[in-house]
């Protein structure tokens, strides 16, 4: 009988005892979760100097409501902690607060202040899932080499074929971005590029680690076409008269 009513009181005092607390996700963790996820993050940036970041929390939550599968996660750079992704992100001298759209791949898109049109903004940098595997090459420092095209195209097997074997060539300096022209949430970055939707042909867009176009080719092209627009300089300006400055 003592022994039940000692277990008794030994159950009684667990159940009444507060429960563990649990770490808190640090701000990497908590941005490398979203992105698992499939996630968008808009990335409050704060220090212990910021002013007005309740007007930069209000923006980035405003924002995550527009935007389906987003969330909102706050960064402290002062902190020790959060030392990779301030450096990653560059945002040692950004002015603060701020709010960095993360795309779901982890590519930083763009920022904003917490001013008027804040949310707006935000929300208009979202970019579509390919275009933001285009912006990732761009910030390894690759060329990116992005296809138009729809899988029943009579020239999509023989591109590919020469994509795949310039790829070989270009190895690691090169990313290769595939867009289906049927795909409903690359809708707007088709637009962005003016390619015409109900294009019969494939279309390759080529730029550099800078984002500067290299080059535009239509149907099926040689894998040395490839490798040579992949490789030239762009120019440093539009203007006819300058070509050739980029060697300079």
């Amino acid at each position: 009988m003592r022994i039940a009513c000692i277990a008794s009181i030994a159950l009684a005092v667990l159940l009444l005892a507060p429960a563990p607390v649990q770490a808190k996700a640090s701000a990497s963790e908590a941005i490398a979760s979203a992105n698992k996820a499939g996630q968008v993050v808009f990335l409050v940036l704060t220090d212990g100097s910021a002013k007005n970041v309740d007007a930069a929390r209000t923006a980035a939550n405003e924002a995550q409501k527009q935007v389906k599968a987003s969330t909102v996660v706050e960064l402290d750079r002062s902190q020790a902690a959060n030392a990779a992704i301030v450096k990653r992100y560059k945002l040692q001298a950004a002015p603060v607060p701020l709010v960095l759209v993360i795309a779901q791949n982890g590519v930083a898109v763009g920022a904003s202040r917490a001013d008027k049109g804040a949310t707006e903004r935000l929300v208009k940098m979202v970019p579509t899932p390919k275009k933001a595997d285009m912006m990732l090459a761009f910030e390894q420092r690759k060329t990116a080499i992005v296809v138009f095209y729809r899988p029943k195209m009579v020239e999509r097997s023989a591109l590919f074929e020469n994509l795949t074997e310039a790829m070989r060539t270009l190895k690691d300096k090169a990313q290769l971005v595939l867009v289906d022209f049927d795909d409903k949430a690359e809708r707007k970055f088709i637009d962005e590029w003016e390619v015409p939707m109900k294009s019969v042909r494939p279309t390759i867009m080529i730029m550099n680690p800078k984002g500067q176009p290299l080059g535009r080719l239509v149907g099926t092209q040689t894998a040395l076409k490839i490798v040579e627009t992949a490789s030239k300089k762009a120019p440093c300006c539009d203007d006819p008269s300058c070509a050739g400055c980029s060697d300079k």
